[in-house]
């Protein structure tokens, strides 16, 4: 009886940890995907394509086709950084895209599926989804490091 109370307890301390990094990344979305360039905004498709669109006349610009069995990327998943944007799938990877060439120019995969992301100068933090025979089973947050896609916790 008290393992699941603590079972429990630290699930309901997880998810709360991931709805604050929900919030938060939605946050930084919105700062980064509507304030981050004044004539244009990013988003995902659910065939896997990310657009780079023209906030004037709703016009794309450009578009990049993840080559994944997994389709769905959600615009709180992007995120730009300078000349680069990361995007995440519910693959589990995180794909870095050169915003000037539109090439992917590299991938690492994750310990679960990304749920929200956000960062700082030298790491991603995500909040990841565990599933088990495809049953979630628990979550936790991640920090990336963004140079080489490696987990540092």
């Amino acid at each position: 009886m008290y393992a699941s109370k603590k079972d429990s307890a630290i699930k309901i301390f997880l998810i709360a940890i991931i709805l604050v990094l929900v919030i938060v990344g939605g946050f930084f979305a919105y700062k980064y995907l509507f304030s981050g360039e004044k004539e244009s905004i990013y988003t995902g498709a659910q065939d896997g394509t990310l657009k780079k669109i023209d906030k004037s006349n709703g016009e794309e610009i450009w578009s990049f086709k993840a080559d994944s069995s997994y389709q769905y990327y959600s615009p709180w998943k992007i995120i730009l950084d300078g000349d680069v944007i990361f995007i995440a799938g519910t693959d589990g990877t995180v794909r870095k895209i050169d915003k000037n060439s539109w090439k992917e120019v590299d991938k690492f995969s994750l310990s679960g599926r990304p749920q929200s992301m956000t960062l700082d100068q030298n790491r991603i933090y995500a909040g990841v989804q565990i599933s088990e025979n495809n049953q979630v089973i628990g979550g936790k947050i991640i920090a990336i490091d963004k140079s080489t896609g490696n987990e540092v916790w």
